[in-house]
């Protein structure tokens, strides 16, 4: 189990007592235990999102609870996305082929967002 007061691993690979293989072997592995424990708990907070959603169902869709706040049942909804680089490349077409208003208005609605970057982990798969 990971103590977070007592960061024993990760200081030691600060102070150069661990190797990053060693180090990322033996935090991995308090990942896994923390994962671990928190499986149980991500059920019951499933079936109790799920018991709440009914009951707010029958509420109406809305309601509210002292001391905790707000409940609403959102419609399920649909994003569309379109292929970058295959908008980009007929907007280059049309362009070069006279078609340059055409063109700069379908650019014109392109719009952009970023999102910060993070550790992703892609776990092996268990032969259990």
């Amino acid at each position: 189990m990971v103590d977070l007061t007592n960061p024993n691993t990760y200081q030691r690979w600060q102070d150069g007592d661990l190797s990053d293989n060693e180090a990322l072997e033996l935090l991995c592995r308090q990942l896994t235990s923390l994962q671990d424990r928190l499986e149980p708990l991500q059920f019951v907070e499933k079936q109790l999102r799920a018991w709440i959603s009914e009951v707010v169902d029958r509420e109406g869709g809305r309601a509210e609870v002292s001391g905790f706040g707000r409940l609403q049942i959102t419609g399920a909804s649909q994003s569309v996305t379109y292929d970058r680089r295959r908008l980009d490349n007929l907007v280059a077409r049309l362009a070069a082929e006279g078609q340059g208003e055409l063109a700069q208005e379908i650019a014109a609605c392109r719009k952009e967002s970023s999102r910060s970057g993070g550790l992703r982990i892609i776990r092996d798969k268990s032969d259990a």
